[in-house]
């Protein structure tokens, strides 16, 4: 039997989408570990056909995982 108190796993597929072309876009993603509170964030930049433009990574030191994604 299943623990019901145990969160359940749900796989989905993750797919990135091409800006238009003439366009870049930018996608940037924060986290935390675990108790440890460390964080970081980054970005990267592609234009329409999917290549890196620039990116960028940073430590944010120790807070929550609501700021780290801001």
């Amino acid at each position: 039997l299943e623990n019901p108190k145990k969160p359940r796993r749900v796989l989905a597929r993750v797919s990135w989408t091409k800006p238009q072309e003439g366009w870049v876009k930018l996608n940037s993603d924060g986290l935390v570990v675990g108790n440890l509170k460390k964080a970081g964030g980054g970005a990267v930049l592609r234009c329409s056909n999917g290549d890196w433009v620039a990116g960028c990574l940073r430590k944010l030191g120790n807070t929550s995982c609501i700021l780290a994604e801001l």
